[in-house]
């Protein structure tokens, strides 16, 4: 037993050396170009990545308003938006300098972790660690998770797709297997990861878990147990995700913000345009096609969903659930079951019907691997599977090397369809630009900055009658605050607007020459204060975290590292437990 238990942590550890490696050949062909390449939301993560280096930088993980990016007009997009994917990138280009070598280790370590996850995720459901190898590469290399991570370049769903295993292993666990503590503690542990880097994809998982748990309802043993478990979980996900939770719930109180829009058109036809057909999704994935905004699922997964109908009755239970859930969550995302043409506001909030694909890749690719890995299936196939997987992807990747623009960037205010080497992108930051025009984002900014948002962005600064346009070298970014250098004007007094917004008036200090300073807000929610000299003014603007956010930070890692330390201390026991036992069975 001794010789078993030394033998699994030998595959193990081979295992993992293996993902290490493919997650570089996931990313060595766009690496060794030097060259980020056009993506749909690229400006707008890469100005996120920007804003968390400086204030990783400056000694902090988090900060709640912009200040070093999005055109340093204190934008609230970490109250809104989650954050946790950040910090491994603020600690990557803390120790690696340049710019797009530092996104392309942040996206090799993304993979690693996604095929990591998966693999020990699907195992601890399966038992099974050909399965669970098999499930791991075909999730991690299905044509959905590059569409997110190089054309699309969402980096939230993308590192929350990452965390979806571990919580349905988690659920697997504590209804099924009646594990209920680890079980719990692993769900819990899996969506509150996800909710750190998207809270779409949380909420569907959410709702995937939901159907989950009605499906097996009927089926449980042990009903009040399990219910008692989940409610424990549920506790402890809302303890862990306390230090985001905490200020988007407060922030939402206090302030009306401007929602994400994507497109003009929310109506029904809205929603089609910005849907997939059936028959779009599966030419696309026909052709492992990951170019442009053309989200599809892969050819291995589009075969799953094609033999899985001719296998459906040979499958046991549980792979028949999953492969339904898989193929209906295809289905739903796509035009042939138009399920949110009624409700506006869901079309607002999920924007993307295709989003469903995260859950559908998932059970398929689970599917996949439960039928390949069958006993009287040879170790051979499986690696054929898993070397199909990965050449493919590999070749997808090709193609958008092959196919993207070829040039640098000849003008800094408009970088979107160029590529990015480390000098264009650092000219496209805003930190480095005076004005720039390409990404201006609405994105939770105050209701009123509708009727301001262009004066902010352009940094218009008005002293009584008096406008002036202040350049990036008079605007002085720190952690939290911003630091205006207003030059020498006519007016001896009058009123002051700074291109800077203010969310809730009492989280904030203005100093103006080193004096604390009474302010106001204007209608277009700008900063407002009384001068009384014309000589040089610099006003400098911080704001102060509430003390509820930080207990609740620190409330979120504590529970985290609780819950790891209980865990590997259960896994530590066990493992010693079934040593020991067969230890004296032998003698």
């Amino acid at each position: 037993m001794k010789y078993k238990i030394k033998s699994n942590r030998l595959k193990d550890v081979i295992v993992i050396a293996f993902f290490a490696l493919l997650a570089y050949m996931y990313i060595v062909i766009l690496f060794k170009s030097g060259k980020i390449f056009p993506a749909a939301d690229r400006l707008f993560h890469i100005e996120r990545f920007e804003e968390e280096f400086k204030i990783f930088q400056s000694g902090h993980l988090v900060s709640m308003i912009s200040t070093f990016s999005f055109s340093k007009v204190g934008q609230a997009i970490n109250v809104y938006y989650p954050w946790g994917n950040l910090i491994p990138y603020g600690i990557i280009r803390s120790i690696v300098n340049k710019p797009v070598t530092a996104y392309y280790f942040y996206i090799g370590l993304e993979q690693f972790l996604g095929l990591l996850i998966a693999y020990f995720s699907a195992n601890k459901i399966s038992k099974s660690r050909k399965l669970a190898f098999v499930f791991a590469i075909v999730l991690r290399f299905s044509a959905y998770v590059l569409f997110n991570d190089f054309p699309r370049f969402d980096v939230g769903e993308a590192w929350a797709l990452i965390f979806i295993p571990l919580t349905l292993a988690g659920f697997y666990n504590l209804v099924i297997k009646n594990s209920y503590l680890i079980g719990s503690g692993c769900m819990a542990l899996g969506l509150t990861a996800e909710l750190y880097c998207h809270i779409l994809t949380s909420l569907i998982t959410v709702v995937t878990l939901i159907v989950l748990y009605v499906i097996s309802f009927l089926f449980q043993s042990h009903k009040v147990k399990i219910l008692f478990s989940l409610i424990c979980s549920v506790i402890i996900f809302l303890v862990l995700t306390s230090g985001f939770i905490i200020p988007l719930i407060f922030s939402m109180f206090q302030n009306k913000v401007i929602a994400p829009v994507i497109g003009l058109d929310e109506s029904f036809n809205g929603y089609l345009a910005k849907s997939k057909s059936l028959s779009q999704v599966v030419n696309l994935s026909l052709n492992n096609h990951i170019s442009g905004l053309e989200p599809n699922i892969g050819l291995v997964l589009l075969v799953t969903v094609f033999l899985g109908i001719v296998v459906f009755n040979q499958s046991t239970n549980l792979e028949k659930t999953i492969y339904l859930i898989g193929t209906s969550s295809l289905l739903l995302g796509t035009t042939l079951l138009p399920w949110m043409f009624n409700s506006k506001q869901l079309i607002q909030i999920v924007q993307f019907p295709w989003r469903l694909f995260t859950i559908s890749i998932v059970f398929l690719a689970y599917f996949t691997a439960s039928k390949v890995s069958k006993k009287n299936i040879s170790s051979i196939s499986v690696i054929l599977v898993a070397l199909y997987c990965g050449l493919t992807s590999i070749d997808s990747i090709k193609y958008i090397q092959n196919n993207g623009p070829v040039e640098s960037i000849s003008s800094q205010n408009y970088p979107r369809p160029y590529t990015l080497d480390n000098k264009s992108y650092e000219k496209v930051l805003t930190l480095n630009n005076n004005s720039a025009s390409d990404v201006r984002y609405l994105d939770y900014l105050p209701n009123n900055a509708k009727i301001s948002s262009s004066d902010a962005f352009n940094h218009k600064t008005k002293l009584g009658n008096q406008i002036l346009f202040l350049n990036k070298n008079q605007i002085i970014p720190g952690y939290q605050s911003e630091t205006f250098k207003i030059p020498k004007h006519r007016g001896k007094s009058g009123i002051a607007v700074l291109p800077f917004y203010i969310y809730d008036v009492d989280h904030y200090i203005l100093y103006v020459d080193g004096k604390k300073t009474n302010f106001k807000v204007n209608k277009g929610s700008l900063l407002t204060f009384q001068f009384k000299t014309n000589n040089k003014l610099t006003a400098t603007v911080k704001y102060q975290t509430p003390v509820i956010y930080i207990v609740a930070r620190y409330v979120s890692l504590g529970g985290i590292i609780i819950l790891l330390v209980i865990y590997f201390i259960i896994k530590y026991r066990s493992h010693r437990k079934t040593y020991l036992v067969n230890k004296v069975h032998s003698l």
